[in-house]
């Protein structure tokens, strides 16, 4: 019985103890803080920190005590006072507030000197919340890069707008055309009938009727190719912030045949036509690049040869024909030669150097 006795006695103190555990339990009061942050627009030692934006929920609604322990300054907030302890840890007093989520914005603010873990101190209720903010030597970080100037500028000579070396462009467009030595516009067998122009050059104003017609079809070359005559396509792309601009210039200011220069074909007037039986030569830009730009990017184009029954004059003077004000990326233009002749020029070969120089500027 005694042994009993001893069982069923500590049974009770277990007991009575697991039930005044529970009447602990359920007499502890809830957190009169909780949910405490402050994000900082600066974290570097020493800076003037835009604001702080103090974040924290209160199950009262009495005053309320910001402390921000290491910080200088006077806090600075909507609708709240500055408390008085402005040396070391200025405070930041709300005198009631409304039971819930808080989110004040302070500013006003320097951070601490030295790189550490610093306290901002949020006191409600007869509790107190610290909030650890970190303060370090930076918080920034630079990023560079760098990009060198740059410009592609290309030639090619065909009808069927595609990519060619200076050795491989076919002299005109025709079964057994061969490859030329360089670049080359052939205008082939030049008459009285018609004017000879880049295939796809369209009619000219002022050619007699049908002549048209016959300017973009076949002509007769002097490898006896019967062929139509090559264009002129540039590639142009540079990353020039003041544009890019393309000249031309004339080797001999005309075409040169074996006569006098009296007797050669002479460079068309600057923005006039080339028409059937008047002798001439020039050259017209068709299509000025169509490409991607950075900004407003404006395409200029030499008026005197950018339109139909317009050509640009030869001269050994270079000429611009065609110039950006911004950058350009993957610019393709096109650019055809004309000439016409009259009943005096003597049989011969006729010709001429065009060069064309791309200038970036940066």
């Amino acid at each position: 019985m005694k042994k009993n006795f001893k069982a069923i006695s500590l049974l009770t103190v277990l007991t009575v103890m697991v039930n005044l555990l529970g009447v602990f339990v359920m007499l502890k009061p809830a957190a009169a803080l909780s949910a405490g942050s402050d994000t900082m627009t600066s974290l570097t030692a020493g800076a003037a920190t835009d604001n702080h934006v103090v974040a924290f929920t209160t199950t009262g609604t009495g005053a309320i005590t910001i402390t921000f322990t290491g910080f200088s300054g006077t806090p600075v907030a909507t609708g709240y006072t500055a408390g008085s302890d402005l040396a070391l840890n200025p405070t930041l007093t709300i005198a009631s507030s409304t039971a819930g989520a808080q989110s004040v914005i302070v500013t006003g603010l320097t951070n601490p000197a030295f790189v550490s873990s610093y306290t901002v101190v949020v006191a409600a209720d007869g509790g107190s919340l610290g909030i650890q903010v970190p303060i370090v030597d930076s918080d920034t970080v630079n990023v560079t890069g760098y990009i060198t100037s740059s410009i592609y500028f290309d030639l090619d000579t065909n009808t069927d707008n595609g990519n060619c070396a200076f050795s491989t462009c076919l002299k005109e467009n025709g079964v057994g055309a061969l490859a030329a030595a360089n670049y080359t516009v052939d205008l082939g067998q030049l008459t009285t009938l018609k004017v000879n122009a880049s295939a796809g050059i369209g009619v000219l104003s002022g050619n007699a009727a049908g002549i048209g017609a016959t300017e973009t079809g076949a002509v007769t070359h002097a490898d006896t190719v019967s062929g139509t005559i090559n264009s002129i396509y540039f590639d142009l792309s540079s990353n020039a912030a003041s544009g890019v601009s393309l000249t031309y210039s004339s080797l001999n200011q005309r075409l040169d045949g074996p006569g006098d220069n009296a007797h050669d074909i002479p460079s068309v007037v600057a923005g006039a036509d080339i028409t059937q039986s008047i002798a001439a030569y020039g050259i017209q830009l068709i299509n000025s690049p169509a490409a991607r730009s950075f900004g407003g990017l404006t395409n200029v184009v030499n008026t005197n040869c950018a339109a139909t029954g317009h050509f640009c004059s030869m001269t050994s003077v270079p000429q611009t024909i065609y110039s950006t004000n911004g950058s350009i990326e993957a610019g393709r233009g096109r650019i055809d030669v004309a000439a016409a002749i009259s009943g005096l020029m003597p049989p011969g070969t006729y010709t001429d150097v065009i060069t064309f120089i791309a200038t970036a500027q940066y």
